[in-house]
């Protein structure tokens, strides 16, 4: 197989992987929990360890699932 085709299988399979995975991101399942707003009197902090940090985004999620933010918004300084 050239080089030309080996490129366009690659691409068309990370298009694919990307396309299945946006679908799924946006799905509502229904054992989904029913969304709130949060409250804008109060603000919430936390303060995490970054030495131990391994980048898989679960305290943000457990953040903005705690708050029952639609989005969050967090500084990373």
């Amino acid at each position: 197989m050239d080089s030309s085709k080996r490129q366009l299988l690659q691409q068309l399979g990370i298009l694919t992987v990307w396309r299945l995975t946006g679908s799924l991101a946006e799905a509502k399942f229904p054992f989904s929990p029913e969304r709130h707003e949060g409250s804008f009197r109060h603000r919430y902090a936390m303060l995490i360890d970054l030495r131990r940090c391994i980048g898989c985004q679960s305290c943000t999620v457990s953040c903005t699932i705690e708050t029952k933010r639609r989005r969050a918004r967090f500084a990373r300084r």
